[in-house]
């Protein structure tokens, strides 16, 4: 079975290929691909996720991921998986188990679950205001629904903002406006977990 998916990803456990990013959808790589960009465009010294061969990112999304955790489809490669997950509001958090399924692994794999409800919440307000052109002043926090919240304020719909916030948004972040809003420094954490994953 993973020579099957390894064949359609066209990695083999020779290549070039030493750690996969494993997110929730496209959204999720978006988001980080793009704060890749920003955050080496503002000198802090993160892998190109955008570039670096030894990266394989791969969106899992929903009870897909599930399965690619518990069935664990890579473990033949040989090569460590960081997964990051949205925390979301649900009590335990969605992908409680996945997360702790991973970090019990013992191969170097590890996940993470945000502090935050979603990733759009590592965005600074000032980003996104911009990003859609609102003049209004908008109350944000750690825990909103921020792509359902920004309907009200745009012309969009929830699915339209999301991928907007993941890209406009985020390429108008700094590394400043991400300290501001990002006061634990997870967003740089996870970037530290894939480079110290890579050679």
């Amino acid at each position: 079975m993973y020579e099957l998916i390894a064949k359609d990803l066209g990695v083999l456990p020779d290549s070039r290929a030493q750690v996969f990013l494993c997110l929730e959808g496209p959204n999720d790589v978006n988001f980080f691909k793009g704060m890749s960009s920003v955050l080496i465009r503002d000198g802090v010294d993160v892998p190109d996720l955008n570039n670096d061969p030894r990266i394989v990112i791969l969106p899992l999304g929903g009870s897909t991921l599930k399965d690619w955790v518990n069935s664990h489809y890579l473990r033949n490669l040989g090569k460590p998986e960081i997964h990051i997950y949205d925390r979301d509001t649900h009590q335990p958090p969605t992908y409680q188990k996945a997360y702790d399924k991973v970090n019990s692994r013992g191969d170097g794999s590890i996940a993470f679950l945000t502090s935050k409800r979603e990733c759009e919440n590592y965005l600074h307000k000032i980003a996104i205001k911009s990003a859609f052109n609102i003049d209004d002043e908008i109350e944000i926090n750690d825990q909103t629904d921020i792509p359902n919240y920004l309907v009200n304020f745009t012309p969009y719909n929830e699915s339209t903002v999301k991928k907007k916030l993941n890209t406009r948004a985020v390429s108008n972040m700094t590394y400043d406006y991400l300290k501001e809003v990002d006061l634990e420094g997870e967003v740089v954490k996870w970037f530290n977990a894939i480079k110290s994953r890579i050679q």
